[in-house]
């Protein structure tokens, strides 16, 4: 294996590499990274790279157990987020770069038009993130006590992919409460819970002029900077180090998106999704 800079010097300056040469990139700086990828790593002498949500850290800190520290690994803790503690050493030891992910990793609405709404068993959990950012380190898996069922869901897109659309608040809470009078999780056991909640909106939007917009093109790409600025910067500080490369969440970047990745001054990105030739930018 070979490590990002590697490969960069590679692309660029025609670096030596070995034959056969692999880069293992890990997404999203999840708990079994350092359960169980970092001490294989380590083990086989493979180098690879976390990319890293901030957001998404657990900031209580420390270094839990490992599957080579115990006799029982399907006793360990698996679900959630790296802490920074754990980084710092799996960086400390060479096995592991941390490098940006930027900050939200999320979805955001992006049209007033309503598709879902939610419910038990749904997908949305990146409502959950986006109501409770602070506790996204344990959100791995979404949390009951935490859904506001009846919320509308919107059509929606990665928060780095384009421009955000907000949607009236006090429509989201009104649906809410009614879902909540109704009985809350029991209310979806009616087979006909998405068209009541549809007329509710009907009624809602005939009574009440909705306070809603969409970023301009400023904010949002104002949003894009100032999201991998701040990744780069709180990973540099928490882990003393310099941040070079950055992986853009579920490929969300774009061409204007590239530019900007560009001149913050990252050596390489994934490409983005309307960029069709093979793109590098030569530092």
């Amino acid at each position: 294996s070979i490590t990002l800079t590697q490969l960069h010097g590679h692309i660029f300056n025609s670096e030596p590499v070995p034959e056969r040469s692999i880069v293992f990139t890990f997404d999203d700086g999840y708990l079994d990274n350092w359960v169980f990828a970092y001490p294989l790593m380590k083990k086989y002498g493979f180098h690879g790279t976390i990319y890293v949500n901030p957001e998404f850290v657990d900031e209580k800190g420390g270094k839990r157990l490992r599957y080579d520290e115990v006799a029982d690994p399907g006793s360990l803790q698996t679900t959630g987020f790296l802490s920074w503690d754990e980084m710092y050493e799996m960086e400390k030891e060479g096995v592991m770069s941390i490098e940006s992910h930027a900050m939200t990793h999320t979805w955001y609405p992006e049209s007033g038009k309503i598709i879902d709404y939610r419910h038990p068993g749904d997908k949305y959990i990146w409502m959950t993130w986006n109501n409770d950012p602070g506790l996204k380190y344990r959100l791995q898996i979404d949390d009951e006590t935490l859904i506001r069922y009846g919320e509308p869901v919107y059509e929606h897109e990665k928060s780095l992919s384009g421009r955000r659309f907000f949607p009236d608040r006090g429509l989201s809470d009104h649906l809410c409460e009614y879902v909540r009078e109704k009985g809350g999780p029991i209310f979806f056991s009616n087979g006909s819970w998405k068209q009541i909640l549809d007329e509710e909106v009907n009624i809602y939007k005939s009574k009440n002029r909705l306070d809603e917009r969409y970023e301009t093109e400023d904010e949002y790409l104002q949003r894009i900077s100032n999201e991998l600025e701040s990744a780069r910067t709180i990973i540099e500080n928490k882990l003393d180090k310099k941040v070079l490369f950055h992986c853009w969440p579920g490929g969300s970047a774009t061409k204007k998106g590239m530019e900007i990745s560009d001149n913050l001054g990252f050596r390489l990105t994934n490409t983005a999704n309307d960029i069709k030739e093979i793109r590098y930018r030569i530092k």
